[in-house]
């Protein structure tokens, strides 16, 4: 077959039409609304600058900790996937010098971290560090309690904020810590932005304690930064100085009653670009994967109520921790459904229970008040003053004494509990979960 003319110029014509819509097909960095041009998007100003980067904050995990909570955050932090992540502190349950204990905790901290598909940076809070012992073990673990890094010209300064026994100092954070933010901030003087990490919020203590953070605030002042830490499970954001400083609440720490908008558990994400950090609380209960199978029915359930299911609506121990006591529970079912609800108590040579164990069915979205008495078992206290069992008058210092012996040997009284709903969907779904009592 010859060509002709006129066939020569049809095929060019429908060439030219065929590649003009694959360029309409595939956009480019040059096309823009700005033009004459029309187009199906707003602009091609990608927001993918190689200096930005994410990374999560994560914050107290113990300090009356909620079995499975941080379990489940960190399952929601892979899928995340930040470049890395920041604890504030309280990571281990701690508040005890039992070596065996304590080596124990750290063990199974750091099987579930292992679970982890980036780094994790520990800061050293309360329960992690406030005890001889404690610290021992920290210093062996991790060599310091405070240290710093710089990421893609950014300065992370991770501080201690707990009396460091491994320095036998009586302030929050030591006067060699001081010294050694001093020289950091000399060393890195112009880093685009620096963010600071501890557990206490030593910010908001009263002026006069001995915390040094004053002077470690003047020596930020004329810096670009951001500050956080935890401690408190109440979320609060404030600013100083122009800068955000951020208290974060919980992913598995205690929740006690109070404004529910601030006490939630949650991981905070960052993202570092020029003009600063930007921040989102994410919910643990809110962070899915892309199937919502039964595994992720249960561990939605075990974050929800694993604050509000049970709550201790009056305590026994707030006035002496030593007489017998009548407590009330909270029981609440958030759901559509009714919830079958079984609670029982970690056994203790100190006090029993009346009833032993709670058994009820909570109709659904209802409350329903569950009386009980915690029964002291005198004989098992040894060296306990009959004044403080009963509740007398007693000298300040002999009262903190008998105090710390006795909270020594009660604590922790633990409710524990089951709850299952049957889902049409999903068949019978079991969460556990457990609280302090006090």
């Amino acid at each position: 077959m010859s060509l002709q003319p006129h066939n020569i110029v049809c095929y060019f014509i429908g060439f030219l039409l065929l590649m003009s819509t694959i360029h309409a097909e595939q956009p480019s960095q040059s096309k823009s609304l700005t033009s004459n041009n029309r187009h199906p998007w707003t602009h091609m100003n990608w927001n993918n600058n190689p200096e930005n980067f994410q990374f999560v904050i994560v914050t107290d995990r113990t300090g009356a900790e909620r079995d499975g909570v941080f379990d489940i955050g960190i399952e929601k932090v892979n899928l995340l996937q930040p470049e890395f992540v920041v604890s504030v502190g309280d990571i281990i349950e701690g508040y005890t010098d039992n070596t065996q204990q304590i080596y124990k905790e750290w063990d199974d901290l750091f099987k579930l971290l292992g679970k982890l598909d980036m780094p994790f940076f520990f800061v050293p809070g309360n329960h992690d560090i406030g005890s001889v012992e404690l610290a021992k073990i920290w210093k062996e673990k991790f060599g310091v309690s405070y240290y710093h890094f710089v990421y893609r010209d950014v300065l992370f300064l991770c501080l201690n904020s707990e009396c460091d026994e491994m320095e036998e100092s009586d302030q929050s954070i030591s006067k060699e810590q001081t010294k050694y933010v001093k020289k950091v901030l000399q060393d890195h003087p112009d880093v685009r932005w620096t963010l600071v990490f501890m557990h206490r919020p030593v910010w908001r203590y009263p002026k006069g304690e001995q915390t040094n953070w004053e002077q470690i605030e003047s020596l930020l002042q004329h810096r670009k930064h951001s500050v956080f830490a935890g401690h408190t499970h109440t979320y609060r954001y404030e600013k100083k100085h122009k800068q955000d400083y951020i208290t974060l609440a919980a992913m598995g720490g205690g929740l006690s009653i109070g404004n529910p908008f601030m006490k939630f558990d949650h991981v905070l994400w960052v993202t570092m670009t020029d003009n600063g950090p930007i921040f989102a609380n994410l919910m643990l209960s809110g962070i899915w994967d892309k199937d919502f199978t039964k595994k992720d029915v249960q561990d939605y359930l075990t974050v929800i109520t694993s604050d509000k299911a049970v709550r201790i609506e009056s305590k026994g121990y707030e006035d002496t921790p030593f007489k017998d006591s009548p407590i009330k529970f909270r029981l609440y079912n958030s759901q559509d459904i009714p919830m079958q609800i079984k609670l029982t108590f970690d056994e203790s040579h100190y006090v029993n229970y009346s009833p032993a164990e709670i058994i009820k069915t909570i109709a659904p979205n209802s409350v329903e008040m569950v009386p009980c008495k915690i029964l002291l078992n005198k004989d098992q206290w040894p060296n306990i003053p009959e004044k403080l069992i009963e509740g007398e008058e007693m000298e300040e210092d002999e009262m903190d004494e008998a105090l710390i012996r006795a909270i020594e040997q009660l604590w922790p009284l633990r409710v524990r509990w089951e709850i299952t709903y049957d889902f049409k969907q999903y068949g019978k779904i079991h969460v556990q979960g457990s609280r302090e009592l006090y």
